[in-house]
């Protein structure tokens, strides 16, 4: 008569000596092994993920942040530094004048090439726009007294 604790004991190592059992562990282990292995490797990609996602947001609120600084820099400087609008109008008449003068003397020196007519080197030469010298003026001289009257 056996006991039932060894009874017991018996069924147990004769379920864990099966070749069913063994086989069925094997392949427990081979599966868990190759789920913990996907489950590194998808945290690894998911922590590169976050590092990269990370630099391209730090470069991306710097670049914001240096635009927005730079506006309001923009908005708060001309006020201190900025031409009346009288005197931008006049800069910009007098660069769209000389431009101008300029694209049509090259225009006219193309001309000339293509039809083999000798290019005067002053004219070709673009005149710089000069400021108007202002007109001196004489002070008013003091006029005498009329001491007839």
């Amino acid at each position: 008569m056996s006991s039932p604790v060894s009874a017991q004991a018996s069924k147990v190592w004769q379920l864990l000596t099966a070749s069913s059992t063994v086989s069925s562990y094997q392949q427990a282990f081979g599966v868990t092994k190759e789920i913990i292995q996907e489950t590194a490797q998808l945290l690894w990609l998911l922590f590169c993920l976050i590092l990269v996602a990370g630099d391209w947001f730090w470069k991306k609120s710097i670049a914001a942040g240096q635009s927005t600084r730079t506006w309001v820099n923009d908005l708060i400087e001309p006020k201190e530094r900025s031409a009346t609008p009288t005197q931008t109008a006049t800069e910009m008449w007098e660069g769209l004048v000389t431009s101008s003068k300029t694209m049509a003397n090259s225009l006219l020196v193309k001309a000339k090439q293509q039809l083999d007519v000798p290019i005067d080197e002053s004219a070709s030469a673009p005149t710089p726009a000069k400021p108007a010298a202002p007109t001196p003026v004489e002070a008013p001289k003091p006029s005498k007294p009329d001491s007839g009257v």
